[in-house]
């Protein structure tokens, strides 16, 4: 008897759409969900079957947006990390730089392009420049 969970599917339907939505290819997923002993052609057929319904569909695409909005988040907090970082007076002075640098190319503020500067570059200039930046 297949027992069906609060969302519709049964435990291996939502294993499968798991596997999936982790970028397991169908007939692995089938494969490892169904303990698949028939033969790869069969099985390749009604794995094909089960992401064609719309239960399933749905909710490879449910886990899907939830990974990427994970993954979004991780992103946030490690900007929030290294900002906290850069600004900690107490860090010494290479970590802080180090901090703001990386800050700088998660944000898309290095360019392929070279660039020359004549010079030196202090940690007041380089913090000037971190806040202008940050208030962007």
């Amino acid at each position: 008897m297949k027992v069906k969970r609060k969302n519709g599917l049964t435990d291996k339907q939502e294993h499968f759409a798991q596997l999936r939505a982790q970028g397991k290819g169908q007939l692995e997923a089938y494969k490892e969900a169904y303990d698949g002993k028939s033969p790869d052609s069969m099985q390749k057929v009604q794995a094909c079957a089960l992401e064609k319904t719309a239960i399933v569909k749905a909710r490879i695409e449910q886990l899907q947006r939830q990974a990427e909005a994970g993954a979004l988040m991780d992103l946030k907090s490690i900007a929030a990390a290294l900002a906290d970082m850069a600004a900690d007076e107490t860090r010494p002075d290479g970590v802080r730089l180090k901090a703001m640098d990386q800050l700088t190319r998660m944000q898309g503020g290095y360019t392929d392009s070279n660039m020359t500067v004549t010079g030196t570059i202090t940690l007041d200039d380089k913090r000037a420049l971190f806040e202008q930046m940050m208030q962007e």
